[in-house]
């Protein structure tokens, strides 16, 4: 196996980086808004940053702690449940936010 299968992944990493930074910079102009906008938005960074913190485990822990271990990848931790409900929580938050 050389360096080059795990490029995706690394892609993946940067571009969900980029996304939560840029939802962080979003935050701190958020502030002069109404109480209602600024509420959404730390809602959406919790859900925001609880999913991007269980990706990077779930990922470590498939790439990193299973490596060699196929069927590993069957099992569904508590990390991807979790993910998974933080997804519903920022799609929960935006759809409410149109109401």
């Amino acid at each position: 196996m050389d360096g080059d299968d795990l490029g995706p992944t690394y892609g993946t990493w940067l571009t969900l980086w980029l996304w939560h930074a840029t939802s962080l910079v979003v935050f701190s102009l958020v502030f002069q808004d109404h109480w209602g906008i600024k509420a959404m938005v730390v809602i959406l960074i919790i859900f925001e940053t609880l999913q991007v913190t269980l990706f990077f485990a779930s990922t470590y822990r498939s790439f990193i702690d299973d490596f060699g271990n196929p069927t590993s990848l069957t099992v569904i931790t508590w990390q991807d449940s979790t993910q998974l409900l933080a997804g519903v929580g920022i799609q929960s938050t935006y759809d409410v936010s149109w109401l």
